[in-house]
């Protein structure tokens, strides 16, 4: 009588009754969720994973993957690279070329220091100043402060390819002294040009002094 009753509920009667989807053993096709494995993303879950494995034909298989991802704009992927021909197989040409997008996509003062850098010394790619001075500006937005230093220096002194730059100068020696102990030298050209009635110089004079009495202050040491 019980396996009357199912036959009659599943064949004859079900067309006629809702079942709540959450009884059903798989979702309604709605919820079926599709996985594209040939994604940039899923590109990238198995590259890191065949990396990490400890196999070096994985890992070789692994970088394959990666490569695949980030050619189609994956900026994770990118970064791996770039990590990799930095730290792992240090290789200058292959650096420059992930690391790119890297910072393009992924900004951060590191990355972007990374970047000028190549630029300057014509490492992996061609010699390129301007290049140079593009990527340690970003990075300086981004509070380097080895980018900030050179920046300082650049438009400070000058050289070959830049003029000096009081004004870029200032900005970027005032962003040296952010926190104490401050950059020595940015110290010194900016009470330079206080001496010298700029007014930026003097604001920034007179902060510095208020940050001294501060942390002169037995209060500063007692928070």
């Amino acid at each position: 009588m019980v396996f009357t009753a199912l036959i009659f509920m599943t064949v004859v009667a079900r067309p006629y009754i809702r079942i709540p989807q959450n009884l059903l053993l798989a979702p309604p096709p709605s919820e079926h969720i599709s996985v594209d494995l040939e994604s940039p993303q899923a590109f990238y879950e198995r590259g890191v994973k065949l990396m990490l494995s400890g196999s070096l034909s994985d890992a070789q298989k692994g970088l394959s993957l990666l490569e695949m991802s980030a050619t189609q704009g994956d900026g994770k992927a990118a970064c791996e690279l770039a990590a990799y021909y930095r730290w792992m197989h240090p290789d200058d040409v292959e650096l420059a070329r992930w690391m790119c997008p890297c910072a393009e996509q992924r900004p951060t003062a590191d990355r972007e220091t990374v970047m000028a850098e190549l630029y300057l010394e014509g490492r992996g790619v061609s010699l390129n100043m301007s290049e140079a001075v593009r990527w340690y500006e970003r990075a300086a937005t981004h509070g380097g402060t080895e980018a900030r230093r050179f920046l300082f220096y650049l438009y400070r002194n000058g050289n070959g390819d830049v003029q000096p730059n009081n004004a870029l100068a200032r900005r970027y020696a005032i962003a040296l002294t952010q926190y104490i102990p401050a950059d020595e030298d940015a110290v010194n050209y900016l009470l330079e040009q206080a001496r010298e009635r700029n007014p930026d110089a003097l604001a920034w004079a007179h902060e510095w002094n208020h940050r001294l009495k501060q942390r002169a202050s037995p209060l500063f040491y007692n928070r």
